[in-house]
């Protein structure tokens, strides 16, 4: 994600963007270990990182994630490469109480680095904004690394507002994250 991605930028309608399918989870597992690492991969030691992917990104559970219908996936992709994926689940609870009610989690929206700056994220979120429309959702909550100032600007720009913190772990380093609520559409 960028803090320059803009929703009229037309480099960002180049890209498709579509439902996982259940056949996909290697594929999958593969692009979240890539963007895992390009967005945290110097935040643990090598050793936390490892434990992290292997307990988090796997095809077994993405196979799973897949399959369930409370969790979401798209696959953005241009020519046929991914460049990035985002989820929502509408049963998972956020970890502190929320201010408004029946929101849902936006779990996951990832970019390889090299599409970043171009609107793929804002258009990303935009789908999932739909999706989760669709669902009946108004609001919608995630949690956000502290030290990750661009993603920060990025959901304060698509309307989120920090909640509360809650401990994320990299293996076994507790890293501390914000979590942000938002209006499942966009300000104008």
């Amino acid at each position: 994600m960028s803090d320059t991605d803009t929703p009229d930028r037309p480099e960002a309608a180049r890209y498709t963007i579509r439902a996982a399918h259940e056949d996909e989870a290697e594929h999958l597992t593969a692009l979240m270990r890539a963007c895992f690492l390009a967005a945290y991969g110097d935040s643990a030691t090598p050793e936390n990182i490892a434990a992290h992917l292997d307990r988090s990104y796997r095809p077994d559970l993405q196979a799973a994630e897949l399959a369930r219908p409370q969790r979401r996936t798209l696959i953005a992709e241009r020519d046929g490469v991914w460049a990035g994926y985002a989820q929502v689940d509408f049963a998972i609870e956020s970890p502190v109480p929320l201010d408004v009610s029946g929101a849902v989690q936006l779990s996951r929206i990832y970019l390889l680095p090299e599409h970043h700056g171009n609107g793929l994220a804002v258009r990303l979120l935009g789908a999932m904004r739909d999706l989760a429309a669709g669902h009946g959702a108004a609001a919608w909550w995630l949690t956000v690394w502290q030290r990750s100032p661009r993603a920060i600007r990025f959901y304060q720009a698509q309307g989120f507002r920090t909640v509360g913190e809650c401990t994320f772990r990299i293996g076994d380093d507790p890293q501390v994250d914000w979590v942000m609520v938002g209006p499942v559409r966009a300000p104008v």
